[in-house]
């Protein structure tokens, strides 16, 4: 009964439309507006649905307009009026029935409706002192065959709309139905990201405290363990840590497949000061980085002949005693990253010989990654120095 009252004559007077000739010819959309329309559409979807409204009610010579958006929660569901322009412009964000609206009765009939006051047919115009002389409202296609929402402007007066507007108005609702599926299409991207981004938060949460109990239980061990058998336990503690340290800034990162350099050793250095602090050889790691975004792999490997060196370090440069100290050095140029590692032990023949596990395992990382290594002795201690390329390096300053 309530819908044979919505469709009287009175109010929905849609096969006025035919009957009336079209204004003279109007250029608003013409190729240079269709060219803007889609520039705006591809650089920011969002801002160009305003823009699509203004241009409605110019083409059309309406007082106001808007775009009214099916939403089906809460059941039986209602439309969200969104971009309104003119004398209605203070409803923004309101609401309207699916089945107690003109939108409602556009979206059921799939195609363009015209309303003359309709205000005598929906008590909710009248209770918000609305008065429309005539609605024009064509129906919006998102991604699909089902209409989900309208384009709708409104005159100032009674028989102000014609067949000519209804093409004009279907036609910028076009290019609003693709807006709003680009728009959707990113909402449901950045959601999709986010919680990507939280699920690989928590996985390298659990994965750090993971290898941080590793290297918890090779300390402990190495305290019950003989000297040869203790340096060899707190040796993998080390490099455990050092790649726990790793692991987490890379998934800090959006894609977990780079890391910020000067960040990465700043991480690693005070890891590495509160490992020899464990073992009662405070050593102090002092850094000097560009800013340069490393692969993570390639950070992993570093990060583990770092390791192996200060690690030397404290053996054979500071002999087991506090109050030494090593610096890391890197420079960048021409896609190569040079990488200076010195201590300040006593000079000529602190060392690691060249047959132990540390040095060996330093060559096998540095073949890994393609690099040059040196080693010199100086008055002011020992010094690694690797030289290697970096294709992807990225430079940030």
């Amino acid at each position: 009964m309530q819908m044979e009252r919505l469709r009287t004559r009175d109010v929905f007077v849609t096969e006025a439309l035919a009957r009336r000739e079209p204004s003279d010819p109007d250029f608003v959309l013409d190729n240079l507006a269709l060219q803007d329309l889609a520039a705006r559409m591809v650089a920011d979807p969002e801002a160009v649905l305003s823009h699509l409204v203004d241009l409605a009610l110019e083409a059309t010579g309406s007082v106001s307009g808007g775009i009214s958006v099916f939403e089906s929660e809460p059941a039986p569901g209602l439309f969200r009026w969104h971009n309104l322009r003119g004398e209605l412009e203070r409803f923004s964000g309101c609401t309207t029935p699916r089945h107690y609206s003109p939108c409602g009765v556009c979206l059921d009939e799939s195609r363009p409706v015209l309303v003359e006051k309709p205000e005598r047919a929906y008590s909710w115009l009248v209770e918000a002192g609305v008065g429309l002389p005539e609605c024009l409202l064509v129906p919006l296609f998102v991604g699909g065959t089902e209409p989900l929402g309208t384009l709708w402007v409104v005159s100032e007066e009674v028989g102000h709309f014609d067949r000519g507007h209804t093409k004009i108005l279907s036609d910028l609702a076009s290019f609003t139905g693709m807006a709003l599926h680009m728009r959707w299409s990113r909402e449901r991207l950045e959601a999709a990201l986010e919680e990507q981004r939280l699920l690989m938060q928590e996985l390298s949460h659990r994965v750090k405290n993971s290898l941080q109990v590793v290297g918890g239980i090779l300390r402990l061990d190495a305290r019950n363990a003989g000297a040869e058998a203790g340096e060899l336990l707190l040796r993998a503690a080390g490099r455990v840590q050092s790649i726990a340290t790793i692991h987490d800034l890379a998934c800090r990162s959006d894609s977990c497949q780079s890391i910020e350099l000067s960040d990465y050793f700043t991480a690693l250095a005070e890891a590495l000061e509160e490992s020899t602090a464990a073992q009662e050889r405070a050593v102090r790691v002092k850094v000097r980085m560009p800013r340069l975004m490393l692969p993570s792999d390639t950070a992993i490997v570093l990060a583990l002949i770092v390791n192996e060196t200060v690690t030397n370090a404290v053996k054979h440069a500071f002999e087991g005693r506090d109050g030494g100290t090593v610096r890391i050095l890197g420079e960048a140029a021409g896609g190569r990253l040079k990488l200076t590692i010195a201590d300040n032990g006593r000079g000529k023949g602190t060392a690691a010989p060249s047959g132990g596990l540390g040095s060996g395992l330093i060559q096998r990382l540095a073949l890994q990654l393609g690099a040059e290594l040196s080693e010199a002795d100086g008055p002011e201690g020992h010094a690694v120095v690797l030289d290697m390329p970096v294709a992807d390096l990225t430079s940030l300053a």
